[in-house]
């Protein structure tokens, strides 16, 4: 284990590097923290360069420029974001872009091979092959559906177990008028 200058801390496990400031690792084997402040790790062969109050777990995980983030389970990537973050699940990317195309607030919680790229207050919920690609408030609930466009919640399918059976006060509101499905 290694730790160089600058107040980081390596407590456990074998053959752990951090460099930068007031970063840890806790726990695991091979994991590398080679710039930044503030960062936390365990796991197994996770990389990080990035800052401020990063969290890093699990396997194989990597995150890189990337701030007030978290990551866990394996082969899941961070790149370029802000306060975002990676729930579990595998081969999960949220990326931005080196030239400023930053992703912000977004997450992904869980599944399989699922991407969300330059888009802000978006997420995925499980599910596999799922992609969210330059849009804001985005959200996706299945597998193998692309987002193409803002505030919508994409879903393979839609069951409602319970609808109110007189119309609602609010507008946009679903409500069964004697078997028939309308909207106020």
């Amino acid at each position: 284990n290694y730790a160089q200058d600058g107040y980081n801390t390596v407590s456990g496990g074998y053959s752990n590097s951090v460099s930068g400031a007031y970063n840890g690792i806790s726990s695991g084997k091979s994991n590398i923290n080679t710039q930044g402040a503030w960062n936390t790790m365990s796991g197994y062969q996770n990389t990080s360069s990035s800052s401020y109050a990063s969290t890093i777990s699990g396997y194989k995980n990597g995150m890189t420029s990337s701030s007030h983030s978290s990551i866990s389970g394996a082969y899941n990537a961070i790149e370029y974001v802000y306060q975002s973050s990676i729930l579990g699940g595998r081969n999960n990317t949220i990326s931005g872009t080196y030239e400023g195309d930053y992703t912000f607030r977004s997450s992904i919680s869980g599944g399989y091979q699922n991407t969300i790229t330059t888009s802000c207050y978006s997420a995925i919920v499980g599910g596999h092959n799922n992609e969210i690609s330059g849009f804001t408030s985005s959200f996706v609930i299945g597998s193998n559906i692309t987002a193409d466009r803002d505030n919508t919640t994409f879903v393979e399918n839609l069951t409602i177990t319970s609808l109110p059976t007189s119309a609602p006060a609010q507008s946009g509101a679903i409500w069964n008028d004697g078997g028939t499905l309308k909207i106020v």
